[in-house]
This record gives structure tokens, sequence and C-alpha cells, in this order.
């Protein structure tokens, strides 16, 4: 039979010779190309980890520096709160005493 199919199912003895180099051909030529688009899909994801490596390196240094103010902000404020409770707690002792 003389179909596609078969011409490609013979072996290399039956098969003509100027059919095997184009299949040969066509073939490396789909190779060379899935490895020349897997290079480009490797520096393109490179590329796009490095930007986001940046870009979340960027975002969470920022939000460290908000902590730690916010952290700065608290410590103050129960500093505050603590010197309140003895100075509250120092005058209801001292009425306590001027009552007795």
């Amino acid at each position: 039979s003389n179909s596609p199919i078969s011409s490609l199912t013979r072996t290399d003895m039956e098969r003509p010779e100027d059919t095997v180099t184009p299949y040969v051909n066509s073939h490396t030529t789909a190779v060379n190309s899935v490895v020349r688009s897997l290079g480009r899909y490797q520096n393109e994801t490179m590329r796009y980890v490095e930007e986001w490596e940046k870009t979340i390196s960027t975002r969470v240094s920022t939000e460290l520096r908000h902590v730690g103010n916010l952290y700065k902000t608290w410590a103050r404020y129960d500093s505050k709160v603590a010197n309140l409770k003895i100075s509250l707690q120092k005058k209801t002792t001292k009425k306590e005493s001027d009552i007795e």
C-alpha cells in the first residue's frame, strides 16, 4: 500500500531514500524549535523569579519596618499605662491611709 501511514511503518530498506530525509529533517526542525523555546522559557522564568523576589523582598522589608514602628508605639503606650496604674495605686493607697 502507498498510504502515508504505511510509508512511515516500512523498514528503512523498503522506504525510498527521498522520503526518509524530509521526515528526519522535519523531526530535527521540531526538536530544534522545542530546544529554542525551552531556552527562552527558562530565561523568562528566571527573569520572572528574580523580579518577583525583588518585589516581595521590598514589600516584606517595608512591612517589617512598619511593624517595628507599631511595636515601638505600643511599647511606649504600654509603659504609660503601667505608670498610670502605679500612680493610681499610690493615690488609692494614700486615700485609704488618710481615711483610717
